[in-house]
């Protein structure tokens, strides 16, 4: 999780209840507008660490705030950093991870090129013997003046 995630979500923790004028002032790590800050909450929602819940203190009847859900809780609570998603701990995550076959044969290594020699494609061989025959035509043009 992003670090300016982790903050906004410590935030609403400390918070227990936020609102967005309230995090804006309270987070001055980024400047953040109001709808970057919403569509941040909104990741925050879909991931599971908050959920939306009626504002009121506001005077408004449609005023949102943002609380913290309950399987975010005991992370929040540790020092550690948060995983991408409530119900992940560090451990589980790393579990989840697809392990390596040892009978499956062993990655390429990435392609690197020196950046200070000039790239030089390899010649293309033709499909079939003969299959390039036509390159020793002379071209023809649409101008009849350029025509050999």
């Amino acid at each position: 999780m992003p670090e300016h995630y982790e903050a906004i979500v410590r935030l609403v923790h400390a918070a227990q209840r936020a609102s967005i004028d309230h995090l804006i002032s309270a987070y001055r790590a980024r400047p953040l507008s109001p709808a970057a800050l919403r569509r941040v909450l909104e990741v925050l929602v879909e991931r599971g660490w908050v959920i939306r819940v009626r504002d009121t203190t506001a005077w408004r009847s449609n005023a949102a705030a943002w609380a913290i859900t309950e399987d975010a809780v005991p992370h929040v609570l540790r020092s550690d950093r948060l995983p991408l998603h409530p119900g992940l701990s560090h451990r589980t995550h790393a579990r989840r991870r697809p392990a390596a076959r040892p009978d499956a044969a062993p990655t390429p290594p990435t392609y690197r090129t020196d950046y200070r020699t000039p790239w030089v494609a390899q010649a293309a061989t033709p499909v079939r013997p003969g299959a390039m025959d036509f390159m020793a035509c002379p071209s023809r043009t649409a101008f009849p003046a350029r025509n050999p």
